[in-house]
């Protein structure tokens, strides 16, 4: 799922690609915005904008695609069985077949436009208007939460079962596994960012308040940086265990933050923008080696060495707001608004233990 687990953090088991070059490439019809997940067997699973979901092979061929009647802005989520789960801002989650059959459809009463994510009992969660849902795999609603606004942030799950996530009603909320509300931490600004949850359990999240928070598990503050822009991407975490997050504008730059005090310990800036609602929205993967990817408004697709500086940039033809996946193969995909789907080769992974 979103983040390669319920938690979020971003971290790959696998090494990425030590220079851009495209291995394949699968054109669609609409901006690529959503982090592509994968199968059991390697196959790339990514909605699009022209209202399709796809299914792409390792090689890049295509599979299957499935007509979802609205434009797809999350990322989908893989369940044991295959079955791939994902929403849809027709109003719908759906859940497709691995070969791809649609199982069920569930409508919703706003639009499913968040990540999916899937808890120990199997259940699906997204984001849908105001309100968070569970559905049960056999598309049965378990139940639903209601913020004070929009949920546009994809919901993360502790290893106890609380499921974190954000509302533009500016807070950082904890549920129960069975919806009822843990404890509510109040941000100054909207929480769009997808939190992730650390070892120890702390939620670490970014707001429209310029700032990211670290939340301890029973919802006190740990600690609160500003850090420039208002922070929309999802957190990741380094190989070390730093805080990593992008910013948006006028200044938008890649930070690393200390995990126990919020520390700046370094920057990557990119170049000015106009706006204050431009930026990084893409959320960070992070592979074996420490490497760090991810994309920005400036149509470039950026790795970073553990340390912040520049590895190599990958030049696409729009903004990359799509969060990068690593492939068991070390190869990178992520979508473009472009309306393209990419995977850079290149990369090795680490042997077995």
């Amino acid at each position: 799922m979103m983040g390669g687990s319920p938690r979020h953090g971003g971290q790959s088991a696998f090494v990425g690609p030590l220079e851009p070059r495209r291995a394949w490439s699968l054109p669609t019809q609409g901006a690529v915005l959503a982090q592509p997940v994968f199968g059991r067997d390697g196959t790339v699973y990514v909605g699009s904008l022209d209202h399709h979901f796809y299914a792409i092979r390792k090689g890049g061929a295509l599979r299957w695609k499935v007509d979802a009647a609205g434009p797809i802005y999350g990322a989908g989520a893989v369940g044991r069985d295959g079955t791939v789960y994902f929403g849809s801002d027709s109003d719908r989650v759906y859940a497709v077949s691995p070969g791809g059959d649609v199982r069920w459809v569930v409508e919703t009463e706003r639009d499913a436009d968040t990540g999916v994510a899937l808890s120990a009992a199997g259940e699906i969660l997204i984001g849908c208007g105001p309100e968070l849902l569970a559905i049960r795999p056999t598309g049965r609603l378990a139940w639903r939460f209601r913020a004070r606004d929009k949920v546009f942030s994809s919901p993360a799950i502790a290893d106890d079962g609380a499921i974190l996530f954000g509302s533009q009603d500016d807070h950082l909320y904890a549920l129960n596994s069975d919806g009822t509300l843990r404890w509510a931490y109040r941000t100054g600004g909207d929480v769009d960012s997808a939190p992730a949850i650390a070892d120890d359990g702390t939620v670490v999240v970014g707001s429209d308040d310029a700032r990211v928070h670290a939340v301890a598990p029973d919802g006190t503050l740990r600690w609160s940086r500003e850090v420039g822009g208002a922070v929309r991407a999802g957190i990741a975490f380094g190989i070390d265990g730093s805080v990593l997050v992008g910013t948006y504008g006028p200044r938008p730059r890649f930070v690393s933050l200390d995990f126990a005090t919020g520390e700046e310990r370094w920057a990557h800036a990119l170049r000015p923008v106009a706006s204050r609602d431009v930026g990084i929205q893409s959320p960070a993967a992070v592979d074996a080696e420490g490497s760090i990817y991810f994309g920005a408004n400036d149509d470039f697709l950026y790795s970073l060495r553990p340390d912040g500086g520049l590895r190599w940039v990958f030049a696409t033809g729009a903004d990359v707001d799509s969060g990068p996946s690593i492939a068991t193969d070390g190869t990178l995909v992520f979508g473009s608004a472009d309306h393209v789907v990419y995977a850079l080769g290149g990369g090795v992974s680490p042997p077995p233990p």
